[in-house]
């Protein structure tokens, strides 16, 4: 490799790195693991840099990372400036890309995250909602410079703001679990990296801070769980604390502790050498105040002292020397407030001095050139060491001027994102005009921190509406604002935010703090709660959702938002008659809300109620044109009651709508498969796939229609990857056990359905499954079928007979009654004695299917053989599906052709489908007494006795 610089700057900065001081040792360690084989037990790939503030630690990660690049290896550094797992992958990525190295996939899955993060903070209007009120704070206090006046109080709606974030949420919500982001996005940014045509090195500064979120992520990377890591990748942290030795045991074998002391007195003297300062005075007075601390040693020697009698008081503070050895009285001036900012550019330095920014290069220049101030972030900023005592500086020396300061960097802060000129739509999806916001507001809260209390707590729940990323930048900006301001109130209060924020971006804890603090505004409160309780909901925490939703209306009984909420929960709950009449009052309450009509519509097609669905879901996309939920919900009703080439075009909508929208893109093809056109299914499933390659129910659907037309390692080749990417979910074992069992390897298939039936005992389409493939029989149960129910009546039939049930002491409401749905709460059997409640479209059987007799012809398929599932089993298996997901297709017989209703097939040993049934655990036979009793308390419904589970 050529020793010949590359650019002026390579030039500077290999003088720079010559002129490097102390930490020989562990330079030397780091840069001699390098070159170890990756086999050799002496090799490390984490590094754990830690020590006290002012100990170089940023410094001797930047050599470190030199080092590493003149190894040829591509690196990347991250810091703070990131607030969250998926901005430190970003910038991994961006930095890599500027090496000549793009994470393909992983950039574009995160730029899809990011267009769906902007559509949910955009929602109808919410940006501009949220746009508008940040100019009116700032406005409205860059202008009024009275000491003591309120900064933020009024300044923001965040009632409009959260109702139209969280509406747009539920616009963009599919069927299919939404993972986290980081969860989502790690895979593909680890695949990237092991693609990177030369080996990496990651560097993460300032980890005391970014541990926090980074330290999980970060072990959950080693441990294996979003897939495999290069071999070659070395990973170096650096803070003030070293990496937890519990947390990280599993790795203490791979993991080199570095530890950095005060430099050696050699040390001392030799920075100082380098620097010039020779009288031996001043060397011994500088060494006695630094502490060997080499920020505090390279501070000192930066005006490079000569005089002893500069230096002749030791109780001078390091601070106050530098500035006393200053001349330049503007100089000393800026070293102050330079400090106000987290970070500093020439513009703002301008706007310290007076001056314009081409004016203040001078200035900035030199500010640059101090040991305590590093690049950050595209500007620069102070160490901790030098900052914090610089801010008690400013603020004991004229408390006036330091508010005045702070104003106008929050003025010039809002005149950068004024002078964007960015539309309201498109604002929050730019990271440099959120940023201003934030250091805006930063300033504001340092400049009054008693006014600017109730604003920021206003405007923190406003901040809930951009999401978990942005609520903890926003608790870490009010925690700095009060450490800095010396404020013990406002850092308390950042803090307690910083704390209430949970995994997985669980903001009730946030939301918590701030209903709970004494000066949150009481016109706010019915907003904070409704907006804690569609995070409770979010986390299927839906007694407590129901609570924050119920303590609103308390508040506000017209408080039409949380009507709809509560409505929507209780649809989540399976509870659709209360659902619909909160759903029936939001929508009374504003009919131009399309979020209500699309809920409606949903809980209405729950209730087989399909026309009026229709209608509803018809109303809310008139009202929202681009509500792709609505259309692809629609789209499923209309495949459901058969009508096919609708839901093809509302579907197609929905997909154009929202790309990448993977349960529509499902639903589409279910629905081709449907009308027999599998090509279309696979092309338009193999579309989702590719964008997203852990598509897990794609892979596993296009599977089973691989399956269908006879390709048979295609399809084998899908359920293995379905299985991979989701080895614990049943659904995923059971369909690739039957692409198994048509190629004859019926142990694996056994062994697929073993595991889906122990992950869902509950389950007995699995159960039967396991039962054809020659399986042992599962345990006892009996079907007692509602043969008169309704589809539409049959939850309100099911509330009924619980009531009865447990009223009369048949059974015990707290460990007896499972469910009233055909997924139980509980994924466990009941105990004996138990009993469950189902309803929708329930098949139920004795666990058994040898034949089936067409109602039209006579004709007989054979559905096993020596209890061994056929062909013709796997054909009106997937009937029966359909029919139980409330689709409409029946079942065609291959000797007459004829496609009736699946429920006029005659099953041998007896089926019955009903909508209502009964499942009683080891009680035996019913007595005939009971099953009357049952009979009339339905309504004289006819009811079928069939034995389940043997």
């Amino acid at each position: 490799m050529t020793n010949t610089p590359r650019s002026l700057q390579d030039l500077v900065r290999r003088r720079q790195q010559a002129g490097f001081i102390g930490r020989e040792v562990e330079i030397a360690f780091f840069r001699a693991n390098l070159d170890l084989p990756l086999e050799d037990e002496r090799r490390r790939v984490l590094f754990s840099i830690h020590g006290d503030g002012g100990m170089g630690k940023t410094f001797l990660l930047s050599r470190l990372r030199r080092i590493a690049q003149d190894a040829g290896r591509l690196t990347a550094r991250v810091d703070e400036s990131a607030y969250e797992v998926v901005e430190v992958m970003a910038a991994v990525a961006a930095e890599l890309e500027g090496q000549g190295a793009r994470l393909k996939r992983f950039t574009q899955q995160h730029a899809a995250y990011r267009r769906r993060r902007h559509e949910t903070e955009a929602g109808d209007d919410v940006a501009g909602a949220v746009t508008r009120t940040a100019t009116q704070v700032a406005t409205g206090t860059v202008g009024a410079l009275v000491p003591g006046a309120s900064l933020l109080t009024g300044a923001i709606d965040p009632e409009q703001v959260n109702r139209l974030r969280v509406a747009a949420m539920d616009r963009l919500r599919g069927r299919e679990p939404a993972p986290a982001p980081a969860q989502e996005l790690t895979p593909a940014f680890l695949e990237g990296l092991r693609e990177l045509p030369r080996p990496l090195a990651l560097f993460f500064d300032t980890y005391e801070r970014t541990g926090a979120y980074l330290d999980d992520w970060l072990r959950d990377v080693f441990e294996g769980r979003y897939g495999e890591a290069p071999v070659d990748l070395v990973v170096t942290v650096a803070g003030r604390l070293p990496l937890d030795p519990l947390r990280w045991s599993p790795y203490l074998s791979v993991l080199a502790d570095l530890p950095l002391v005060p430099f050696t007195e050699v040390e001392v003297r030799r920075l100082l050498a380098r620097r010039s300062v020779t009288d031996e005075r001043v060397i011994e007075v500088i060494s006695a105040v630094s502490g060997g601390l080499p920020l505090a040693v390279a501070t000192l020697a930066e005006q490079r002292p000569s005089d002893p009698g500069a230096v002749a008081d030791p109780s001078d503070g390091l601070v106050d020397r530098f500035l006393r050895w200053e001349a330049d009285p503007v100089r000393r001036d800026l070293a102050v407030t330079a400090a106000l900012p987290r970070r500093f550019d020439e513009d703002l330095v301008g706007v310290l001095v007076g001056v314009p920014g081409a004016d203040a290069a001078g200035h900035y220049a030199w500010l640059r050139a101090q040991s305590f101030v590093t690049r950050s972030g595209g500007g620069c900023r102070y160490h901790d060491v030098v900052r914090e005592p610089m801010l008690r500086l400013g603020r004991g020396r004229s408390p006036y001027r330091w508010q005045q300061a702070h104003h106008a960097l929050a003025g010039a802060y809002h005149d950068r994102r004024e002078r964007l000129g960015l539309a309201a739509e498109d604002a929050w999806a730019d990271e440099t005009w959120e940023s201003c916001l934030l250091e805006e507001f930063y300033h504001l809260a340092c400049a009054d921190p008693a006014g600017s209390l109730p604003g920021l707590l206003e405007t923190a729940l406003g901040a809930c509406a951009a999401g978990s990323a942005w609520a903890r930048r926003w608790a870490e900006m009010i925690a700095s604002a009060g450490a800095d301001a010396d404020s013990n109130r406002l850092a308390a209060l950042g803090r307690d935010l910083g704390a209430g924020l949970g995994e997985d971006g669980d903001l009730t804890g946030f939301l918590g703090v701030l209903i709970g603090h004494r000066t949150f505004p009481a016109d706010r409160l019915k907003e904070a709660y409704r907006v804690r309780g569609r995070e409770h909901r979010y986390a299927c925490r839906f007694d407590r959702a129901l609570g924050d939703f119920e303590a609103a209306l308390e508040l506000d009984p017209g408080y039409q938002p949380a009507v709809g909420d509560r409505g929507e929960t209780y649809r989540l709950m399976r509870r659709p008659e209360e659902a619909l009449a909160d759903l029936t009052r939001a929508v009374e309450l504003d009919p131009r809300d399309a979020w209500a009509f699309g809920g409606r519509g949903q809980v209405l097609r729950v209730m087989a109620r399909f026309d009026e669905a229709v209608a509803d879901l018809t109303r809310a996309v008139e009202l929202d044109p681009g509500y792709a939920w609505a259309f692809a919900t629609r789209g499923e009703v209309h495949q459901r009651c058969g009508r096919h080439e609708e839901a093809l075009a509302d579907l197609t909508r929905a997909i154009e709508l929202r790309p990448g929208y993977t349960w529509a893109a499902g639903t589409r093809a279910v629905t081709h498969r449907l009308m027999g056109r599998h090509a279309e299914a696979i092309i338009g499933l193999t579309l989702a796939i590719t964008a997203k390659p852990d598509y897990a129910w794609g892979l596993s659907l296009r599977g089973d229609l691989q399956r269908i037309l006879g390709r048979h390692d295609e399809a084998l080749a899908d359920h293995d990857r379905a299985v991979e990417l989701e080895p614990d979910t049943p659904w995923a074992l059971a369909r690739r056990a039957r692409a198994l069992r048509r190629v004859g390897r019926h142990d694996e298939a056994r062994a697929d359905l073993a595991r889906a039936v122990e992950l869902a005992p509950h389950d007995d389409e699995h159960a039967l499954e396991l039962r054809l493939c020659g399986g042992p029989p599962p345990a006892g149960c009996v079907w007692v079928a509602d043969l008169d129910a309704t589809e539409g009546d049959g939850p309100s039939l099911a509330s009924s007979l619980r009531e009865w049930l447990v009223s009369g002491g048949v059974v015990a409401a707290d460990t007896q009654v499972l469910s009233l749905d055909a997924r139980p709460v509980h994924p466990r059997i009941p105990p004996p004695g138990g009993l469950s409640l189902h309803t929708g479209r329930i098949a139920c059987h004795p666990m058994a299917a040898e034949g089936a007799t067409c109602p039209g012809c006579g004709s007989r398929a054979v559905l096993s053989r020596d209890g061994v599932a056929t062909d013709e089993w796997d054909e009106i298996a997937a009937s029966i599906a359909d029919w139980t997901a409330g689709r409409l297709p029946g079942h065609g017989c291959r000797a007459c052709g004829r496609r009736g209703d699946l429920r006029e097939w005659r099953f041998d040993p007896p089926w019955a489908f009903a909508h209502l049934a009964v499942r009683l655990w080891d009680w035996g036979p019913p007595a005939p007494e009971f099953l009357a009793a049952l009979s009339e308390r339905l309504g004289g419904h006819r009811l079928m006795v069939l034995p389940g589970r043997e």
